[in-house]
């Protein structure tokens, strides 16, 4: 939002005066950003003058007589598709008029609020605080303006940078020394970092994350990550012979492929175990986590069920689960409730003296 507040010359100041005020204010208005909200606050010794149909400068409200500040005014909202704010609230005059003279009967709205035409619906009224007080001594009252602004919420970006290929780096001695001779040549060409540390860094960071994009290149996103570099080949050289329709080819591709991702397969078997077992020796479990995570996929663990059926063996399923309960409250439902007869054994007392007992 950009606020502009001005003062205009008033009526009886030479023309001259009022063409640089005019072209000044301008030049401010043109340098806002057409995207901020514009409010432009002033004492412009100037009524809007009576309604018009012909020009969106003002609305329905508007006051005042015409005279050469008002023209101005006017000529200035259209070029530039402002509006007088003040124009488009229905208020009493208590609550227009801007401007009481000495005679306490002259009263005239000559200071205003503007903005651009296509924001006037954020502002939700305009009037005048006759009660507030000012620091200055003054003829004119307080003019006011409820502005309300719907913040939007920002998306996030959609993009996300790719990865780096940091296990065919680390796995690739090769490719570890291609990658040190890469970046030894970019920081040579470089040369000596900056005093600052923000721009130290960007600069450090940016080289070494572009000798890793030319070297390493980004990860490959793969379902099956024990496929190695040549059977990932192989599957792009299976698509191609797939497109130009030579069958024979891709036949002799797939059983190259099987055999291939099966050696893949176990090797990555070994090199797990390998790594959960020096991870264990090291008493650190995250190789054991990682390697059962990878094996097991992502399908659903079954929730254990602490159910059994009549034989004895555990339910697997919540049909059987609920079949069984079904079962077990309708048993529940159909056992006689038998009565027991206790024998209670009373000891026969003596009576007293005096009482009565009942033959």
């Amino acid at each position: 939002m950009s606020v502009i507040v001005t003062y205009a010359p008033t009526e009886p100041s030479d023309a001259d005066v009022n063409d640089v005020y005019y072209n000044q204010l301008v030049s401010v208005i043109q340098s806002v950003p057409t995207h901020d909200i514009l409010a432009i606050l002033g004492d412009f010794n100037a009524a809007a003058g009576p309604p018009s149909d012909m020009s969106r400068a003002f609305g329905h409200y508007s006051s005042g007589s015409l005279n050469d500040n008002s023209e101005r005014l006017r000529s200035l909202c259209d070029m530039h598709d402002l509006t007088i704010l003040g124009t488009w609230f229905r208020r009493l005059d208590i609550r227009r008029m801007t401007w009481l003279s000495h005679d306490g009967f002259t009263k005239k709205e000559i200071d205003h609020i503007l903005t651009r035409h296509r924001d006037k619906g954020q502002f939700q009224s305009c009037r005048v605080y006759r009660d507030a007080e000012a620091p200055a001594n003054t003829d004119h009252m307080l003019l006011g303006t409820e502005l309300y602004i719907s913040l939007q919420k920002l998306k996030k970006s959609q993009t996300t940078p790719k990865q780096l290929n940091v296990a065919s780096l680390i796995n690739d001695p090769a490719l570890q020394a291609q990658y040190n001779i890469t970046i030894q040549n970019k920081f040579t060409v470089l040369g000596p970092l900056s005093n600052d540390v923000d721009t130290a860094w960007n600069s450090f960071s940016s080289t070494v994350t572009e000798a890793a994009v030319e070297t390493v290149g980004t990860r490959i996103h793969i379902r099956k990550p024990w496929l190695s570099a040549t059977a990932s080949t192989i599957i792009d050289q299976k698509a191609a012979a797939r497109k130009r329709g030579d069958h024979a080819e891709r036949n002799r591709l797939q059983r190259a492929f099987k055999t291939r991702a099966k050696e893949d397969h176990e090797a990555f078997i070994t090199r797990t175990v390998e790594e959960v077992e020096e991870g264990i020796k090291s008493n650190h479990l995250g190789p054991a986590f990682k390697a059962i995570k990878v094996l097991t996929g992502n399908k659903p663990t079954q929730v254990m069920s602490f159910v059994n059926k009549v034989d004895g063996s555990p339910c697997t399923s919540l049909e059987e689960t609920l079949h069984r309960w079904h079962e077990h409250f309708t048993a529940a439902h159909l056992i006689t409730h038998r009565v027991l007869r206790v024998p209670i054994w009373t000891r026969k007392r003596t009576p007293l003296r005096g009482t009565l007992i009942p033959q």
